[in-house]
């Protein structure tokens, strides 16, 4: 586990830049942040989101989704101020998706031209990322 944590940062650390691009961090400062995922399988990349807005000095982190396997919900739980998970299961296998009716993968492509085309029509806020 602990060597899984370096690669999924790269690639997390990947994505910000692609995502992101010149625009400048948000200032987490004192703040109380909701990260949101749709489940939790590993838990890897939230847990890379998790350790970067304590850097970022974030005064409170929460963190809710919809569904999350036993193990994962609970070692998250104890990296976080508060965790929310409606469905939580156990077992030796989970992937997000058999929590859900219907799945659809979207790949990274299609997220950055989502991201895109809603992040065009908002001004920048000074001081906010």
């Amino acid at each position: 586990m602990r060597r899984a944590r370096p690669a999924t940062a790269g690639k997390v650390e990947g994505r910000v830049d692609r995502f992101r691009g010149s625009r400048p961090y948000p200032d987490f400062i004192k703040e109380k942040v909701i990260l949101v995922d749709d489940g939790l399988a590993s838990g890897f990349t939230l847990l890379v989101g998790v350790e970067a807005l304590k850097k970022s000095g974030a005064r409170e982190i929460i963190v809710a989704v919809p569904t999350g396997s036993s193990s994962t919900v609970q070692r998250v739980a104890a990296e976080v101020d508060r965790l929310y998970c409606a469905n939580i299961r156990g077992g030796w296998s989970f992937a997000v998706a058999d929590a859900y009716e219907r799945w659809t993968d979207v790949s990274e492509e299609e997220a950055l031209r989502i991201y895109k085309s809603t992040t065009a029509a908002r001004p920048e806020t000074p001081g906010k990322g």
